[in-house]
């Protein structure tokens, strides 16, 4: 059975665009911190889901509210900074 929760806040993830560039972000909340009665601001990103976080990315700070599934934890390894570093990505 899967963690209810995959990121949480301040979570530093990535994702490969349509273009093959990778972008970072960092999570801002994830749903287990929007309760059901509580209402989003739809002009800030869109509302929560199950399974969603919301995500700022860098370098602009535009917030999106996206599907756990379409972003992954980076995790900070010589591996990923050097792929990362090759396409003038890294942090």
């Amino acid at each position: 059975m899967a963690a209810e929760h995959q990121y949480f806040y301040e979570d530093e993830v990535y994702r490969i665009n349509k273009k093959g560039n990778i972008e970072f972000g960092m999570v801002l909340e994830n749903s287990e911190l929007v309760s059901s009665d509580e209402n989003s601001d739809v002009e800030e990103g869109g509302r929560m889901r199950r399974g969603h976080v919301r995500v700022a990315w860098h370098p602009t700070g535009v917030e999106e509210v996206i599907s756990e599934r379409r972003v992954l934890y980076l995790i900070q390894n010589k591996n990923i900074c050097t792929y990362a570093f090759k396409i003038n990505a890294c942090l």
